[in-house]
């Protein structure tokens, strides 16, 4: 599933709706029927239960005096400061990719 700006898209189906290029008499009554129809299961559409999250590479935790790694396909990992934790004498808590995340992370200064 893809999450999607539902306010954006009945913005884009109302310029459908106005423009109708190529169409005239019958087809044209017909695809604004179909508009119509579009419009009516958007708007009965019903929110799914979500909420922003902050990639590690946009959190204020990732990336510690270790420093980032980079693996031979090019994704970045590095240490989280919050999952850093010291057991038998090793470093443990590697975020496994940039684009992980948890329920610590917070969103560093300046990150759109």
């Amino acid at each position: 599933m893809r999450l999607c700006d539902l306010d954006e898209i009945k913005v884009c189906v109302d310029r459908q709706y106005e423009n109708c290029h190529g169409y005239s008499g019958n087809k044209k009554a017909i695809y604004r029927e179909a508009i119509l129809a579009v419009k009516s299961v958007l708007h009965s559409a019903k929110p799914i239960d979500a909420v922003p999250v902050v990639r590690c590479w946009e959190c204020k935790y990732w990336g510690d005096e270790d420093g980032k790694l980079q693996r031979s396909d090019g994704v970045l990992f590095a240490r989280c400061k919050v999952h850093n934790y010291l057991i038998d004498g090793r470093h443990t808590g590697w975020c496994s990719t940039e684009n992980d995340f948890c329920s610590y992370g917070k969103r560093k200064e300046g990150v759109d």
